[in-house]
């Protein structure tokens, strides 16, 4: 029997199933509301050049002393109007103890750079403006060599905003690190949010440290302010992908789907076993599809082991016995009635249809109309990411049970229906 497939190695159940999907972008999530915002007058600007407006010095508790005395620099990039990434770099850094100039790899030498860094707008006790800087995966924060001593830096920091202050128009803003020795200025967030540096010098177990920068963060050609609004709330749930759309979707799903007249009177039950075939994974509720843009696309779902109450299996024209595969339905994502998002799948615009199947003895079913599902979970691992989707009991189906009269009807499925996608899914606008 021909089932929906896709390479894997192990049998897990979708989806509370560790289920890992493709993504580019970065994490796949839903934004949550914050106390600030960040908001640029042009929303294609999105890009910072970062100088720094003096020297930057690091220390630990052994007297490990760095000072760089070049212009530092780097890029970063708000990727929504609260959190984006940036990638630091000081310049003309020497160790003391070390009489040797201190370079990353790949760097000029004397040049500190940093690993990637999620950046995150906060408030800071006592109600300043702050940023959040921690290494986008692991702990690794910098990594560099002095003088044949290899030295990391580990953790996050937490610099303040010094210039301007909210609701102000401007076209740069002045970011500090502020530490004395060891001890950093702010190791946490108004909200409880920790950070906390540490260093490790050839080995050796890690020591706190202190980061002293002055970083001017400019948008060339635009102007900005901090807001205490928090972000902006997008009208649709929509999906961010760097490779831009369409992308292409894949469904996977497991347990029992049942398609149900409003009476009780008609039903059938579709249910099938997860196996592995040559390497393969084979689920009983499967489909294909693809995002046209950024909240609007197509799937084709494929229900297996269909049968009515009799065990008389049921199945969609051209398919196999005890096979319904819908048409070619249109889905849409949006807000549900308590604003979590959901993802609408709609019935086909041409054919009218949802899905058409013939059960013996019965005779032809035609279902029309669509079905409202919640999205759940959304969560990434490594360059994948996934979000489930959970249809809800109250679809808005209607059926001609074999070619008998229109029924309100419904589509349960006691597990989830996982949709494996190459994007990335936010609340928050993007810049």
């Amino acid at each position: 029997m021909r089932r929906n497939r896709r390479p894997r190695t192990r049998v897990f159940q979708i989806f509370a199933l560790a289920l890992t999907a493709c993504l580019v972008a970065g994490a796949l999530s839903v934004s949550s509301a914050s106390a600030l915002s960040f908001r640029p007058s042009s929303p294609s600007e999105t890009a910072f050049t970062q100088s720094s407006g003096g020297e930057a010095t690091a220390n630990d508790a052994k007297s490990h002393y760095i000072w760089c005395e070049g212009e530092s620099g780097g890029i970063s990039e708000f990727e929504d109007e609260v959190r984006g990434t940036a990638t630091l770099a000081l310049r003309g850094c020497e160790g003391i103890i070390y009489h040797s100039k201190c370079t990353s790899s790949g760097a000029e030498k004397g040049e500190i750079r940093t690993a990637p860094l999620s950046m995150k707008l906060v408030e800071l006790p006592g109600g300043g403006i702050g940023m959040l800087f921690e290494p986008v995966s692991g702990s690794l924060f910098a990594e560099f060599s002095c003088g044949g001593f290899d030295v990391k830096w580990s953790g996050g920091v937490i610099g303040g905003v010094t210039d301007p202050g909210y609701e102000t128009q401007a076209s740069s803003f002045d970011l500090s690190l502020v530490a004395s020795g060891e001890s950093q200025q702010y190791t946490e967030t108004a909200d409880g949010q920790e950070a906390h540096l540490e260093d490790s010098v050839t080995g050796s177990a890690p020591t706190p440290m202190g980061l002293n920068a002055d970083i001017v963060m400019s948008l060339p050609g635009d102007t900005y302010e901090f807001s205490t609004e928090g972000p902006e709330k997008a009208e649709t749930p929509y999906l961010k992908r760097s490779n831009g759309f369409p992308a292409e979707t894949l469904w996977l799903g497991e347990g029992t789907s049942t398609l149900r007249s409003a009476d009780g009177e008609s039903y059938v039950k579709c249910s099938a076993e997860v196996e592995v075939v040559e390497g393969e994974l084979i689920t009983p509720v499967g489909g294909s599809g693809e995002f046209t843009n950024s909240t609007e696309g197509e799937v084709e779902l494929t229900f297996h082991g269909c049968a009515t109450v009799l065990g008389l299996q049921c199945t969609t024209p051209g398919q196999e016995t005890g096979t319904l595969k819908t048409e070619r339905l249109p889905i849409s994502l949006s807000y549900r009635a308590d604003g979590s998002p959901g993802l609408y799948i709609g019935q086909n615009e041409s054919s009218g249809k949802f899905v058409e199947f013939s059960c013996p003895l019965a005779g032809k079913t035609v279902v029309a109309g669509g079905v409202e599902g919640s999205v759940v979970s959304p969560e990434v691992e490594g360059d994948r990411g996934f979000f489930g989707i959970e249809i809800s009991e109250e679809s808005g189906l209607e059926a001609t049970w074999w070619g008998g009269v229109a029924l309100p009807t419904t589509l349960n499925n006691d597990s989830r229906i996982s949709s494996l996608m190459s994007v990335e899914l936010r609340e928050a606008k993007p810049f």
